[in-house]
């Protein structure tokens, strides 16, 4: 009577084939941005460039420090003691404040590096991916692990295939020296280049930024840039005249209070603050010509490279603080002048305190396409010429006797007149009023930008760059 109609049982059945069940897909969580930012703050600290030439230096001056002890043995054993003394006063005292240096770093990182292990394990997606500042650790451990090879191949071969000879027993120690620093030193940036990176989840997204892939699985999320009106946004219209996208690196954002603090100094302290800065630039560049022909002239070349680093940590704050290029520039050759006043005037004054007249015969005569003419002099009575060679001797044949003032210990070039100071005096004039002036309208005028923008003052919790 009442059957059911086609249409009724087809309704009643169940949808043919059955829908499959929803695969639960796992995200990973996402990473608070707190979190995520103090990690690329940390992160990025560790893996500065600034950081990185840091431990150069460091490591440049450990192995010249190997290389003044070794040179104090070896005087030592062919009995100049005057020498080798000099040589342990400078390389002792050099060596524990290198030691104190390498420890408060190593306490540093070694805190650094828990804290981004406990943050990572909490977050494994938290940290930034710094491409190319890896690639540059990666390629300077290769390059350290490469001259560690090198001098420690060198050394080996020196002591087993030379023979033990006295001369090169020394200088195979010191290269031994030099190839274990480099080596040890390799290592430890190569790990520090490998260290603290994001790991990938199932499905190509890393862990803890959702939307972000794996290189071949679809194109990256571009960041969203800052708003122009928060702190991030104007520190970027501050440094918008040096077309960079990141902060310029800087001595003081290795530390946390001093990023703090010298943000919030008035005009005057600022301008205070570089004065002391280019007054210490200035000071170790005279230093560096004054000190070594009464100390000891190995003592030349740790001086140049504190100069040297002063100078580049003043033009890095400069840059920091937020400048005008073209002060800039002239903060550079005043740098310049100042360096090299630092070398003419060591070489002066070395020729000055220790030369002597001698009669001496050119031996020969170079002119390149580039620089003047120099001339080989060999001393009245001696086989072989100086080591260093004579300048300014455009009209000189060879064959001709002339007298010349030189060096005793031949570690300067020598003279046809005896030295007289113009030239390191001039340059070092002229260097340190370019430095101060430039350096102080530089500071002025960070200073007028940074009021403008409204960044005079410490930067809020979470935003240091």
């Amino acid at each position: 009577m009442n059957e059911p109609t086609g249409s009724e049982e087809t309704s009643s059945l169940p949808p043919w084939p059955p829908p499959l069940p929803a695969r639960a897909v796992s995200r990973p969580p996402e990473v608070p941005p707190e979190v995520r930012a103090a990690v690329a703050e940390r992160l990025g600290a560790l893996l500065s460039p600034l950081r990185l030439l840091g431990h150069l230096a460091l490591l440049s001056l450990l192995c010249l420090d190997a290389a003044f002890l070794v040179a104090a043995l070896e005087m030592s054993a062919e009995g100049e003691d005057g020498q080798a003394l000099t040589a342990l006063a400078i390389g002792i005292p050099l060596l524990a404040a290198l030691t104190a240096w390498l420890t408060v770093l190593v306490r540093r990182s070694r805190g650094s590096d828990a804290w981004l292990a406990a943050r990572l394990r909490e977050a494994p997606g938290a940290a930034p991916r710094l491409a190319g500042r890896r690639l540059l650790w990666g390629l300077v451990s290769v390059a350290l692990l490469l001259m560690g090879l090198v001098c420690g191949g060198t050394a080996l071969r020196e002591v087993v295939f030379e023979g033990p000879r006295t001369g090169d027993t020394y200088v195979a120690a010191g290269l031994a020296s030099w190839g274990v620093l480099l080596v040890v030193a390799g290592v430890v940036v190569l790990v520090r280049s490998l260290r603290h990176r994001s790991r990938p989840a199932p499905g190509g997204e890393i862990a803890g930024l959702p939307g972000q892939r794996r290189a071949g699985s679809s194109p990256a999320v571009e960041p969203p840039r800052h708003p122009p009106h928060s702190y991030r946004g104007r520190m970027a219209q501050l440094y918008s005249g040096y077309k960079v996208d990141t902060e310029p690196i800087a001595a003081h954002r290795l530390s946390r209070r001093l990023s703090r603090w010298i943000p919030a100094l008035s005009r005057w302290q600022v301008l205070a603050l570089t004065c002391l800065g280019c007054l210490l630039a200035c000071a170790l560049a005279a230093a560096t010509a004054v000190l070594p022909p009464r100390v000891g002239d190995l003592a030349i070349w740790p001086l140049l490279l504190l100069t040297i680093g002063s100078l580049l940590a003043l033009l890095l704050e400069l840059v920091h603080y937020g400048s005008r290029t073209g002060y800039l520039v002239v903060v550079v050759l005043g740098g310049v002048a100042l360096v090299i006043m630092a070398w003419q005037g060591y070489r002066d004054l070395a020729l000055r305190d220790r030369g002597e007249w001698i009669s001496a015969e050119v031996v020969d005569r170079r002119n390149p396409p580039r620089g003047g003419v120099t001339c080989g002099v060999r001393p009245e009575g001696e086989r072989d010429p100086l080591s260093q060679r004579l300048s300014g001797c455009r009209d000189l044949p060879v064959g001709a006797w002339i007298e010349v003032f030189h060096d005793p210990e031949d570690r300067v070039p020598p003279a046809r007149s005896v030295p007289d100071l113009a030239l390191p005096l001039w340059f070092g004039g002229i260097g340190a009023t370019l430095l101060l002036g430039s350096a102080l309208l530089s500071a002025n005028r960070g200073h007028s930008r940074r009021r403008e923008l409204d960044l005079v003052g410490p930067p809020p919790e979470g935003e240091r760059g």
